[in-house]
């Protein structure tokens, strides 16, 4: 669990408040002039939490306030998520790391559950799958990645398996 807490990046302004990926990615505060480089990663942030209630910690008792309102600041207009701070891609991985993370933190104010799930609904493609951006192909993760955030944002709750398209956001038929 100490490994865990030495990977907390502590947010500068306008900085993502939330966990880097390891030790080695981080530059000695000694040599950095620009802190940003030092910063966390929506995925690496997903990965620590999901990490810290695998042993039993209470994730509760973490700064969530503040690692979601610096969240929110990385959601795009389109619903879409960077990773970071700094810019980076956008996809349906970091929609999903979002909305687990909201979850575990059992706090939805870190996004806006509409324009995300906008965002998935437009990554759907003609064969029901998902893909990780609007109008690309279909694939596993990116069904992964679609279907579980809508499940965690409580857009799916109906059996997937049932002919019933009532309340799924999704056409659940095409995707099966």
């Amino acid at each position: 669990m100490q490994y865990v807490y030495y990977i907390t990046v502590h947010s500068f302004v306008g900085q993502f408040y939330g966990f880097c990926g390891s030790r080695t990615t981080k530059f000695p505060s000694n040599l950095v002039k620009d802190p940003c480089h030092n910063g966390s990663h929506l995925a690496s942030t997903y990965s620590a939490l999901a990490t810290l209630k695998i042993v039993g910690y209470d994730v509760l008792n973490l700064d969530s306030k503040v690692l979601l309102l610096s969240m929110k600041k990385l959601q795009q207009p389109d619903g879409s998520f960077m990773p970071t701070h700094i810019g980076a891609e956008t996809d349906l991985r970091f929609v999903y790391c979002a909305a687990a993370i909201c979850s575990m933190l059992k706090d939805w104010s870190g996004m806006d559950k509409e324009k995300a799930k906008e965002y998935i609904l437009n990554c759907q493609s003609y064969d029901g799958g998902f893909g990780m951006v609007p109008g690309s192909e279909s694939h596993g993760g990116g069904t992964f990645c679609a279907v579980a955030a809508l499940y965690l944002m409580g857009f799916i709750q109906v059996d997937l398996a049932s002919n019933s398209r009532e309340s799924a956001p999704i056409d659940v038929q095409l995707l099966l």
